[in-house]
């Protein structure tokens, strides 16, 4: 029984500080002396200097994770219960490990959703900051680029634990997918140098390696061709 509480209490706990978190997301908060605020649009955060420090590393990758990593992602594509094709609308909020934007659903490939537009929370503890001594922003705990406008995504996601306390509808990109979200419209083949990576919204995923972007590519190839042929009419 008390193990029970002390679950319990822990739950209590970490909703309050998601609340905590989204608290901000009605009232626009301005950072001193820094070119970013709280609620601000897509295009505005592009015409920043946006250092990225979250980049895929060859050296972290072996052979084996390579190869397997394609049917890995398929995997878990499938089990996936809610998956929408979703455009961008240009609005993003963030507060401190925590980045939303907003998407416009344009079909229900799994799942239900009775609202046209949903944020989606983008990477596990991801947040912007502004490095005032550098002159420049600082986007961490996400690998990749945020949602481009005129571009449609295959977004494999899960509801916010917070969405029974907030009006906004708020779904989280699954946990277990390497990237729960994928660019349909257009893909890269940039890569970025781990020392010195930069914001750049043609480039779909951070990597530091050609073959590592290949793979990445490759699953996200498997993943496409899985969603045409079981919802054809979809893509």
């Amino acid at each position: 029984m008390r193990n029970r509480k002390v679950y319990v209490l822990y739950g209590m706990l970490s909703i309050i500080l998601l609340i905590l978190l989204l608290a901000p997301f009605l009232k626009q908060q301005v950072f001193s002396d820094a070119p970013i605020s709280n609620k601000m649009t897509l295009e505005e955060l592009q015409k920043q200097k946006i250092r990225v420090t979250y980049v895929e590393t060859m050296k972290e990758w072996d052979n084996a994770s390579i190869k397997a990593f394609g049917e890995e992602q398929l995997k878990k594509a499938k089990k996936c219960k809610t998956v929408f094709i979703v455009k961008p609308t240009g609005n993003l909020y963030f507060n401190e490990g925590l980045i939303l934007q907003e998407v416009k659903i344009e079909k229900i490939v799994r799942g239900k959703e009775m609202s046209d537009t949903i944020w989606v929370r983008n990477g596990l503890h991801s947040t912007l900051t502004y490095d005032k001594e550098k002159g420049e922003v600082e986007l961490s705990g996400m690998n990749r680029s945020f949602m481009q406008i005129g571009c449609e995504y295959l977004l494999f996601c899960k509801p916010f634990e917070t969405n029974q306390y907030s009006k906004h509808k708020i779904y989280t990109e699954v946990d277990d997918m390497w990237f729960g979200c994928y660019n349909l419209t257009k893909s890269s083949n940039k890569t970025v140098s781990l020392k010195k990576a930069y914001y750049d919204p043609s480039i779909e995923f951070y990597v530091d390696d050609k073959r590592l972007l290949s793979a990445f590519n490759e699953a996200k190839k498997k993943v496409m061709e899985y969603i045409r042929k079981n919802f054809i009419e979809l893509l």
